[in-house]
């Protein structure tokens, strides 16, 4: 039976972004309870064009791991839900899912699927044999998706 095993985020912050700001759109990912107690990295790196980028990430393992997905999941919208399981065979890599949501929209507290470079990658890691497994079925035993659900 899979288990969340972690819940990672990470973004770049562009040298004309506030830092600050991008943290609390990689928090805003986070169940509110947790947003005080997890602990932000940040790399400093240069970008593809040669300017200054800082890398923000943060990763949960455990119970928080599993309230973070939880929460991740009950709060996309139906239509970004089905999104997710309709193209999950480009989001499965081994025992991880990898989601891409909107950082603006993230900003302002709600989590949208998006494409392109201004996004929020969000890992989903799950332990045990996933390997033949649809997606749907993946969140439903590990307790993300109830049956019942969307």
């Amino acid at each position: 039976m899979p288990k969340v095993e972690s819940f990672s985020v990470e973004a770049i912050c562009h040298s004309t972004e506030s830092r600050e700001r991008v943290s609390q759109c990689i928090l805003a990912l986070t169940p509110a309870a947790l947003r005080q107690s997890v602990k932000m990295n940040a790399k400093n790196a240069i970008g593809h064009y040669g300017n200054e980028i800082t890398l923000l990430s943060l990763t949960l393992h455990g119970r928080e791991a599993f309230e973070a997905a939880d929460s991740f999941i009950k709060r996309l919208p139906n239509s970004d839900l089905l999104e997710l399981l309709r193209t999950s065979d480009l989001r499965q890599n081994g025992s991880k899912v990898h989601i891409r949501v909107s950082k603006q929209l993230a900003y302002k507290d709600l989590i949208h699927i998006a494409g392109g470079d201004n996004t929020i990658k969000v890992t989903l890691a799950f332990k045990g044999y996933i390997k033949s497994m649809r997606l749907d079925q993946i969140l439903k035993e590990a307790g993300l998706l109830s049956s019942s659900e969307r």
